[in-house]
């Protein structure tokens, strides 16, 4: 057997062992790594993105495709339209997170105008009370700290004014998403998290809760809120 050119940095042995697969297969002994059209996780990480409409008009769509609800509001329409989602729910009883941008849109006022209570859950609050409020809630109200286009992901980080107990345990969830919190893949989101310091738990919700059991019958909302709803807020 003729000797053949292998790649640098392989032993004599590995050179023989690899000439004599390629002689038997009756190919070529390959010296470089061959042109592939796959992208690893490396790849997607570093593709160049479409433009924040891009990601935006790619998370709405996968995210509705996942059997969420959503909507594009200006940040003066999203108290009103929060509201009217709750009519359309019939819902009475809401559990928020305490974030100051639920304060900005004026989200409890158009609440409570339409008949339903709010309860803010707050750092130090009795927690057996907080979580008892969150099981009778008909919706829970957060913000989120990313949003991933692919695959239409909101993501969030738990700590004391933003337990994850208010986007789990009510049946249905609304989820305020600042625009330019969209992110295109959630590579992004794992970085920036790091970056910025991992809480207790980073949460992810891709769409309605789903539960199947071995026959695989799939039932919708048993671990979790049965119906899920994005509210994008423009940026200004």
């Amino acid at each position: 057997m003729s000797e053949r050119v292998t790649p640098p940095g392989r032993t004599p042995e590995e050179r023989r062992f690899l000439g004599r697969v390629a002689e038997a297969l009756g190919r070529p002994l390959l010296t470089s790594a061959p042109d592939s059209q796959v992208r690893g996780i490396r790849g997607l990480a570093e593709m160049t993105e479409g433009g924040p409409g891009k990601a935006l008009e790619l998370f709405l769509a996968n995210w509705r495709a996942l059997g969420g609800e959503a909507d594009v509001v200006s940040a003066d329409r999203a108290a009103a339209r929060a509201a009217e989602i709750l009519g359309e729910w019939k819902g009475q009883r809401v559990v928020r997170w305490n974030d100051p941008l639920l304060d900005e849109t004026g989200v409890d006022r158009a609440l409570k105008d339409a008949g339903a209570s709010v309860y803010v859950w707050r750092t130090g609050v009795n927690r057996e009370e907080a979580i008892r409020e969150a099981q009778r809630a008909d919706l829970g109200i957060t913000t989120v700290h990313w949003a991933a286009a692919e695959p239409g992901t909101v993501v969030l980080l738990s700590g004391g004014d933003t337990p994850r107990s208010v986007s789990l345990l009510p049946p249905a969830y609304l989820a305020l998403v600042p625009a330019s919190r969209v992110v295109p893949r959630l590579t992004r989101v794992m970085r920036e998290a790091v970056e910025r310091g991992l809480s207790s738990s980073l949460n992810f919700i891709t769409g309605p809760s789903r539960t199947a059991d071995i026959e695989n019958d799939l039932t919708i909302g048993v671990h979790g809120p049965g119906r899920v709803y994005a509210l994008v807020l423009e940026d200004r």
